[in-house]
């Protein structure tokens, strides 16, 4: 069908042109190996593009909310393991040990996520974010 195959080519190219504004932005920012990943998808994009391979494809808005919330909960994840190994490297100083009081200090900054981000820091903090995941199942 001739209107299909314009509706994929503008979407095509729509896509390319977000993940160019993506590229610059990540340049930008100095996130290189991020750009490095755009510009691979920009170059394969580009390649079926001119070869007439696109594929008929359908982004789901909710895939795409799902990943990003994903993405936020592990960047969560890693920040609040990031204070807490600050936080024993500068109470160890001291001679003093890690309390739950700092895992009960950020936890009402998490707004509902506490659960998730728990099962990513069970490893390494599971002594202090015990409870996180028994109150969020309640």
């Amino acid at each position: 069908n001739a209107i299909t195959d314009k509706i994929m080519q503008f979407e095509v190219a729509a896509d390319l042109s977000h993940l160019k504004t993506q590229l610059r932005a990540a340049e930008e920012m100095g996130e290189y190996a991020a750009a490095g990943k755009l510009r691979k998808k920009i170059s394969i994009q580009e390649q079926e593009e001119n070869e007439g391979k696109i594929e008929h494809r359908v982004i789901s808005p909710k895939s795409t909310a799902d990943k990003d919330r994903a993405n936020a909960i592990e960047i969560a994840a890693k920040c609040i393991d990031q204070s807490f190994d600050f936080a024993t490297n500068f109470l160890n100083t001291i001679g003093l040990p890690l309390t739950p009081r700092l895992a009960e200090y950020l936890r009402p900054r998490l707004k509902g996520t506490e659960a998730e981000i728990a099962i990513h820091l069970e490893d390494k903090w599971e002594h202090i974010t015990f409870n996180w995941k028994q109150t969020s199942m309640e």
